[in-house]
């Protein structure tokens, strides 16, 4: 098996299985829903947690993902919509927290949303 996202700068698969307290979540935007594409958002939601604050443990071992044919929603439709993708993540790493709560409109109360 090959490790996915070797690529020197990258920060690694950081989706597969994530796990996080409901409160954290809903305060921290749950998932992007403006984000296109797969991938990527794994990421953006990474360092969107690192700007809340969020500690992130990454458990050693494998995690095995079952192989699967890609089809034309499984990647993007074009390299606009892949800049699209990768602007939005950088777009996420250089926000402060109180950026993120104006831009993703933050805040959630779980009695609000159960």
């Amino acid at each position: 098996m090959n490790s996915l996202y070797t690529v020197e700068g990258v920060i690694g698969a950081v989706g597969g299985a994530v796990f996080a307290q409901t409160e954290k979540y809903l305060q921290a935007g749950m998932e992007n829903e403006d984000f296109y594409g797969w991938g990527l958002e794994d990421g953006e939601r990474h360092y969107r947690w690192l700007s809340f604050g969020y500690r992130i443990y990454r458990s050693e071992g494998c995690l095995f993902h079952l192989s699967h044919p890609r089809d034309q929603n499984g990647m993007f439709r074009s390299r606009i919509h892949s800049e699209k993708a990768m602007h939005d993540m950088n777009e996420v790493v250089n926000y402060s927290k109180e950026e993120l709560r104006e831009k993703f409109n933050l805040g959630f109360k779980i009695e609000n949303c159960i």
